[in-house]
């Protein structure tokens, strides 16, 4: 069983702690992390997600997850990062960008969303094959094309105003 802290509908905890599933079930605000990997040629790391996973199976999207009880975003996404692709990353490589409220499932959450720059060579990550099926490279521009045209993108709402601050070079 995995726990999850509570949140109030500001994104602060509340002290509750509940059983991931309770959370889901009751609507519970919960915390999810998100990170966009990019390489020096500017590129961004996109991961498929397994078709066997429950939400958004068989979609693009970024590595990401769900927050555990008691841990921080930062260690979370570090976490998630050393499961689904076999790194293991330090805090400080990771760069905070913003916590964004976001329907995930109808289900209501807030999103913790990092950057990190760093040049990962696909062939040497680890795949966790029940989280994800592949990854691969893709420019900014093909990120926007598949983010507005491809119905197998896990498509969030700051996804396109994060892209133009990248494409800026702003951040």
């Amino acid at each position: 069983m995995e726990f999850v802290d509570v949140l109030d509908n500001n994104g602060n905890l509340t002290g509750i702690v509940k059983e991931k599933q309770e959370a889901k079930k009751n609507k519970d605000y919960t915390l999810g992390v998100h990170v966009w990997i990019r390489n020096s040629k500017n590129e961004i790391l996109l991961q498929k997600r397994s078709i066997k996973k429950h939400s958004f199976p068989g979609m693009w999207d970024m590595t990401g997850g769900r927050v555990r009880a008691g841990e921080s975003s930062i260690t979370a996404i570090q976490r998630e990062v050393s499961e689904e692709l076999g790194i293991h990353l330090l805090e400080h490589e990771f760069q905070f960008l913003f916590r964004f409220p976001a329907q995930k499932n109808t289900k209501p959450m807030f999103l913790d969303t990092y950057l990190l720059t760093k040049d990962l060579d696909i062939s040497e990550l680890t795949l966790q094959k029940e989280e994800v099926e592949e990854v691969c490279y893709v420019s900014l521009s093909l990120v926007k094309n598949w983010y507005q045209e491809n119905e197998q993108f896990v498509k969030q709402p700051y996804f396109l105003q994060l892209l133009e601050h990248l494409e800026e070079s702003r951040i």
